[in-house]
């Protein structure tokens, strides 16, 4: 396929692009009932000899998202690669794509030598059935290239009677830039959040549930929760970002963020676990080592008992180490899920350390 010079000059400096809104975007495939994809969130970046395209997707049966009971929405990896799913860019020339689903969500990637434009054309097949969809593109907000990235992954929605207080969110954005996390990203159910979040120097993307069905209030407002985390780890991994904090607005960073955040880069590590449920204790700054020191202090009273069965981690990665991540765990590209077990005298079962503890602070009144 031929380019005009002044197109190859376009692509030369292309700057990152992703998906525009409105998203999730549904790919649906026909026959009718085989499977529709919704896709939540796309980059497309140039790497040293073609370009690169990531997505994040949910992969599911019709009808499987409206019925969700729970409060997590997990890919049923198994029975996608059953249906032997096959991606396909249209019309770039060569292109090489892979289907990589886990129960986390699902990872579009594909490499092509044609230089995007506008938008690009998505064909899947599973099942015996296929789809195409048409994905605009637009530059991306974030920079990137060695920046650090904080990334909430919960996206916003404000409960009736509260407001979303634009000082206290503009609070949150600085301390977490005065720790050295110069991106910021946040994501939110509606646009009347973004407005109320501009004028701050952050990248606000809206995403309302993935299906229409769902409340964005409910118990299921975390039903998308994981693919968040996900879009966000290969957002940060395509951008090549250093380091990526996922935390949710409540959260802010200890005095000692930057120190730790240069450790972790310096460590063959993946990431930190950092304890974000200090306003569960008394007092709040409460900063236990371990999940058994946690435990201990569940059952003295010292902390609400309910945390010794919850997950009470946010993750500090180096995005380029890790190959999966959920809201509260992460996995290295080793194999590795969590760091080593503390030893302790008389604690049994899991006691997983803390490298860090959060502060709390809401930004709504």
């Amino acid at each position: 396929m031929l380019f005009s010079k002044a197109l190859r000059r376009r692509a030369a400096s292309m700057q990152p692009r992703v998906c525009a809104e409105p998203l999730p975007a549904a790919l649906r495939l026909v026959p009718r009932g085989a499977a529709v994809a919704s896709i939540l969130g796309c980059v497309v970046t140039r790497g040293a000899t073609h370009y690169e395209f990531a997505a994040v997707a949910s992969i599911d049966r019709p009808g499987t998202l409206a019925s969700l009971a729970g409060i997590a929405h997990l890919q049923n990896a198994t029975w996608i690669e059953s249906g032997n799913p096959h991606l396909e860019l249209v019309g770039l020339g060569w292109s090489a794509c892979r289907v990589a689903p886990d129960e986390m969500g699902t990872v579009l990637r594909c490499e092509f030598d044609a230089p995007p434009l506008d938008s690009l054309r998505l064909r899947l097949a599973m099942f015996g059935a296929r789809g195409e969809f048409e994905m605009p593109l637009a530059d991306a907000a974030l920079r990137g290239d060695g920046r650090w990235l904080v990334w909430n992954p919960t996206p916003i929605y404000v409960k009736e009677g509260a407001a979303l207080r634009k000082d206290r969110l503009g609070s949150w954005v600085r301390e977490w830039r005065d720790a050295g996390f110069v991106d910021v990203h946040v994501l939110a159910r509606d646009d009347t959040v973004c407005a109320r979040a501009s004028g701050l120097g952050l990248a606000c993307a809206v995403r309302p549930p993935i299906d229409a069905a769902m409340s964005a209030t409910g118990a299921a407002r975390y039903h998308d929760l994981t693919l968040y985390n996900l879009l966000g780890l290969v957002t940060a991994t395509a951008l090549r970002h250093d380091v990526v904090a996922f935390m949710d607005l409540d959260e802010l960073p200890p005095p000692d963020m930057d120190a730790k955040a240069r450790g972790l880069l310096n460590s063959s590590r993946g990431y930190l676990r950092a304890f974000f449920r200090g306003e569960r204790c008394r007092p709040p700054s409460f900063c236990p080592a371990s999940e058994c020191e946690l435990a201990a202090a569940a059952a003295s009273g010292v902390c609400d008992a309910e945390l010794h069965h919850t997950g009470n981690s946010k993750l500090v990665a180096v995005p380029r180490r890790l190959r999966m991540i959920s809201a509260h765990e992460a996995w290295t590209h080793s194999h590795d899920q969590k760091p080593p077990h503390i030893a302790a005298k008389g604690c049994a079962g899991r006691n997983w350390p803390f490298d860090l503890c959060l502060r709390n602070r809401s930004v709504f009144g």
